[in-house]
């Protein structure tokens, strides 16, 4: 989403687009979160605040 080493803000934004009619949208859709701040850093753990998924 963002690089950690050139990130200027406290909270990272991102949309992703997909083009959904080319997918079946019935099923399961999941949403994978992973935190990877490098270990030599002393970085407050980040939180997922809101997603939404539109059609």
């Amino acid at each position: 989403m963002k690089d950690f080493a050139r990130d200027t803000g406290t909270e990272p934004h991102a949309i992703h687009t997909v083009d959904a009619p080319a997918l079946p949208a019935d099923g399961t859709w999941r949403l994978h979160v992973m935190e990877n701040t490098p270990g030599i850093f002393t970085v407050d753990p980040g939180c997922l605040d809101g997603r939404s998924l539109t059609f």
